[in-house]
């Protein structure tokens, strides 16, 4: 049972990380002058 719980954040953690590298990517591309 306590493996689970574990999985499921595990996941939820990976894709936080997913997003939250996606935004940056996002941000950086909107705000580097374009050449």
């Amino acid at each position: 049972m306590e493996m689970q719980p574990r999985i499921k954040s595990n996941i939820l953690g990976k894709t936080i990380v997913k997003l939250a590298l996606l935004f940056l990517d996002a941000t950086y591309k909107r705000f580097l002058p374009l050449e």
